[in-house]
């Protein structure tokens, strides 16, 4: 996931390689793994909330926010993503535009 993310938000869109970008599959595999995992079970710690859900549904914000072709939807992730990425803690300190950390520095220097 990492290198995709990275590709996509720290290359401009004219300058990225689309073949490249389109086979995003490893991310994928990792996706549809965790997917299978939630099918059985409302945490991935089974019936407990744990750092690992909260690990995963950061991770699953940029996946679910980044303009990729996806194949088909991973529901069990996304019910998962859904009810972390909705709590309060979620909102402030993870949601924020998907802009490379270039992006981010230039906009906080620009606003002092």
């Amino acid at each position: 996931m990492t290198p995709l993310y990275q590709a996509i938000t720290r290359i401009p869109p004219e300058e990225r390689d689309q073949q490249a970008l389109a086979k995003n599959s490893n991310a994928r595999e990792q996706f549809e793994l965790l997917d299978t995992a939630l099918a059985s079970r409302a945490y991935l710690g089974r019936n407990n909330f744990t750092l690992g859900d909260i690990c995963v549904a950061v991770i699953a914000y940029r996946w679910f926010g980044l303009e990729i072709e996806r194949k088909s939807p991973l529901l069990n992730l996304a019910r998962r993503y859904e009810a972390v990425s909705s709590r309060p803690g979620f909102q402030a300190h993870v949601v924020m535009p998907l802009q490379s950390c270039g992006e981010l520095l230039r906009d906080e220097l620009s606003e002092t």
